[in-house]
């Protein structure tokens, strides 16, 4: 297994009085991995960072890559049915998420020990070969909608709002993110399916991506969990690239 990933060179520094321990690994396909042995834990946790959030959106469809993050979970190729991955964390007793920001995704899970590495390979099959199943469209762009409209009355989703609306308008922030029923839709020459793939293949791949495992596990076993369930991520290619406009312009600074 030891094939599949090398220790990186430069490592964690951490506390004496810590007794936690840590270490940086990069597997075969790119994908750098902070492994953290906690002797007591009583559970283990996964999480992986994906450098790319509502500044990735394409300009004709905001809150695509918000919509992206809900359509990873409804089923891959190992394990097609809809709500496989969140029916086993519920029967394994675990909890699971995600979110999107401006310039990254999140998705973590964390399980009893028993059912750590089912997880992980669950887990693992949505972020390297999810279904993108169109009779699921639908269903998730009303979940979107909801959640928009959910959140409408905010006090901070206002003052998020007005804070877009004082920025620079050519800066990615200053577009809807959440997105809505009337964003996420076709356009003349591509189907939102394709467009989620498109944005799938472009960013969610080992060197745009970054995983920690954290488990009272030796780190010898992290890693060689780490090697052997996500070293089927896409290979590393072409990291995002941050917006190049400021995100305001002189006259907006007070």
């Amino acid at each position: 297994m030891k094939n599949l990933y090398s220790v990186l060179p430069v490592q964690p520094e951490s506390s004496p009085q810590d007794n936690r321990q840590y270490q940086l690994i990069e597997l075969a396909n790119g994908l750098k991995a902070l492994l953290v042995h906690i002797p007591d834990a009583q559970q283990a946790a996964a999480s992986v960072a994906v450098n790319a959030g509502h500044f990735q959106d394409p300009e004709d469809t905001p809150g695509l890559t918000h919509f992206l993050e809900h359509m990873l979970f409804l089923g891959s190729e190992a394990y097609p049915q809809p709500a496989s991955y969140s029916d086993f964390i519920s029967f394994a007793g675990g909890h699971h998420n995600a979110w999107t920001g401006t310039e990254h995704s999140n998705y973590y899970l964390e399980l009893p020990l028993p059912h750590f590495e089912e997880g992980l390979k669950r887990f693992s099959s949505l972020l390297s070969s999810p279904l993108f199943d169109q009779q699921w469209v639908d269903k998730e762009r009303q979940a979107i909608e909801s959640e928009y409209r959910l959140k409408l009355k905010d006090e901070l989703r206002r003052l998020y709002d007005v804070h877009k609306e004082t920025s620079n308008n050519e800066h990615p922030f200053s577009r809807f993110s959440v997105g809505s029923e009337s964003t996420l839709v076709d356009s003349s020459n591509i189907s939102l399916l394709e467009k989620l793939k498109q944005v799938f293949a472009c960013y969610y791949h080992a060197g745009n991506m970054a995983l920690t495992l954290v488990g009272p596990q030796p780190i010898e076993v992290l890693a060689e969990l780490a090697a052997e369930h996500f070293v089927s991520l896409a290979p590393a290619k072409e990291k995002t690239t941050p917006p190049k406009v400021p995100l305001y312009t002189k006259d907006q600074l007070g």
